[in-house]
């Protein structure tokens, strides 16, 4: 009842139970008997009635009042769960409601608050272990850092070091190539001496095939002298002959002679000088066999030397042979030798082009040494810093985690309907079952975990559309608040999710983009910018020489 309507009925009230019976009284006492006698029993009658209702008013704001006493006494002691009757009747029935609504709304007030304590003792524990974790990977980092700082400084020296060797090498650069120019004309002159050689080795094969040409004429040459010596001698055994029978008719004729007498005197002399030609004839034939045997013994030891002379020409020939055949093998060596040298030396020409670069990049990688020492040393310091934040991070959760149990503890002391929070849920749904996405598996859960979510990991053992969009339906239908995918490319697919985003569910994309369907995000790999950096490093391992083509990878 407004305040309006209330304050209507009490004014109506008093004015006919008080006001009204004062007035007829007064009125009576102005009439006759028998009519004053009627307004004074009415008055009456009203003022009994207003007696009844007051009493009834009275009685009833009593009942309120006490039953306000209760409700308010039972959540003094911290039930706030106490239900005031509310009878339409009671005058008091709208303070009733009010303040049945106010305890009510400090129930709801409470069980929120419950509600959000225990979210924020978790988040608080999560904080703790984060700031804890975070303190732990600092002091590692701390660490880390510092050897990297020592390692830097170290590199710096190594890299000062490096410069220094450096300008020795470029100097010894120098030197070598210096060197390899004075072993370029060397080799050149040995190229040029061994083709030389090699010309004269030729021309002395020639010549031993000559010289071996004449052996074999003069040989043959021998053999015919010997022939004609064996024929000679054949005829001064002949004549030998021949001077024997000769003398033997001389000395026929001496006989005869003799017989003869005078007469046959200068028959006789005839036959002498006959006997002494045939003597003559005889030692002259004689001599020239000896003479021939002497010639037949010569050719025989001429035949000889030229034999072994053959022999030894044909050594040398062999020998000449086998020359000429080193001689090429040098002079192939040495052309192999020049051709190496050359290379030698254009490399050597390239390196003493690099050589500047070798320096500026080694002075470079000194400088960089140098700045990352100082970096790591600063980075060093932050860590500190941040180990410092991160303790008190710490101490400040530890301070919060002692006010939320204060709180909870004075919560705890009121009886109040108490609202458990829902567990937020977000499911992962990869293309199909394979170890590549393990990763993004176990690092969700373990996110899940800090967070408070929990975390549905579901996965095809194929690389089937149908079966992943009904695994999305699957946790649509069970209410999840959000969903993780690497969605496959097809209409089925493209269904199941929009009807998520229907639902109100998160949907994020990862690895695999859908781009005529949007989700609430996408987390992937810019392969644009990946493209670019693996092109840049291609043709920097490979002095922009090599061009580099990729195969598209379609999922």
């Amino acid at each position: 009842m407004s305040g309006k309507k209330t304050g209507a009925v009490i004014f109506l009230t008093h004015f006919f139970t008080a006001i009204l019976p004062v007035i007829l009284l007064t009125i009576a006492a102005f009439k006759t008997a028998g009519n004053a006698l009627v307004f004074i029993i009415i008055s009456f009658i009203l003022a009994l009635a207003g007696l009844v209702v007051h009493f009834s008013v009275f009685s009833g704001i009593s009942k309120g009042h006490q039953a306000l006493i209760e409700a308010f006494r039972q959540a003094k002691n911290g039930n706030l769960n106490v239900k005031i009757r509310e009878d339409k009747f009671l005058p008091v029935r709208d303070l009733i409601k009010e303040s049945s609504d106010l305890i009510n709304i400090f129930n709801h007030v409470l069980s929120n608050v419950g509600r959000s304590t225990e979210e924020a003792k978790h988040l608080v524990n999560t904080v703790k272990s984060a700031s804890k974790e975070a303190s732990e990977v600092s002091n590692q980092i701390a660490a880390s850092s510092e050897i990297v700082s020592r390692g830097a400084i170290e590199q710096a020296e190594d890299a000062e070091q490096s410069s220094m060797v450096t300008m020795e090498l470029v100097n010894r650069f120098e030197q070598v190539a210096a060197s390899a120019d004075l072993m370029t004309k060397k080799a050149n002159i040995t190229k040029e001496m061994a083709m030389s050689g090699k010309s004269h080795i030729t021309d002395l094969l020639e010549k031993s095939k000559e010289t071996e040409k004449t052996m074999e004429d003069i040989n043959s040459k021998i053999g015919q002298l010997n022939e004609m010596a064996a024929s000679i001698n054949n005829i001064t055994a002949t004549i030998a002959g021949i001077a024997n029978q000769t003398n033997l008719l001389s000395l026929n004729a001496s006989i005869e002679a003799a017989r003869a007498g005078e007469m046959g005197k200068g028959f006789g002399v005839v036959a002498d000088e006959i006997k002494k030609l045939s003597q003559q004839s005889f030692a002259s034939s004689e001599e020239i066999k000896k003479i021939i045997l002497g010639i037949q013994e010569q050719v025989d030891i001429t035949t000889k030397t030229i034999a072994l002379t053959t022999e030894t020409i044909h050594a040398q020939n062999e020998s000449v042979h086998k020359t000429n055949e080193a001689f090429i093998g040098i002079s192939n060596a040495v052309d192999e030798l020049f051709a190496q040298l050359l290379d030698v030396k254009k490399k050597i020409s390239v390196l003493n082009e690099f050589k500047q670069t070798l320096s500026d990049s080694i002075d470079n990688i000194a400088s960089v040494a140098q700045e990352t020492a100082a970096s790591t040393e600063e980075i060093t310091s932050l860590m500190y810093s941040q180990i410092n934040s991160a303790e008190i991070l710490v101490q400040l959760s530890d301070s919060f985690d002692s006010v939320i149990s204060s709180l909870e503890e004075a919560i705890n002391k009121f009886k109040y309907e108490k609202i458990s929070a829902k567990k937020r849920s977000f499911a992962v749904i990869p293309c199909y079952d394979i170890p590549f996405y393990y990763d993004t598996r176990d690092g969700a859960i373990d996110a899940a975990a800090k967070l408070g979510v929990d975390v549905i990991w579901l996965a095809s053992k194929e690389r089937d559309p149908n079966e992943q969009a009904a695994l999305i339906n699957k946790v649509i239908d069970q209410g999840v608040d959000g969903i993780g995918i690497a969605p496959l490319n097809s209409p089925v697919v493209k269904q199941s999710i929009k009807k998520a985003l229907d639902n109100g569910i998160k949907v994020i994309y990862y690895d695999t983009d859908i781009s005529d369907l949007k989700s609430n995000g996408f987390i992937g790999t810019d392969n644009y910018n990946a493209g670019k950096i693996l092109g840049e490093l291609v043709r920097k391992k490979t002095n922009g020489k090599l061009q580099a083509s990729f195969l598209p990878y379609s999922a």
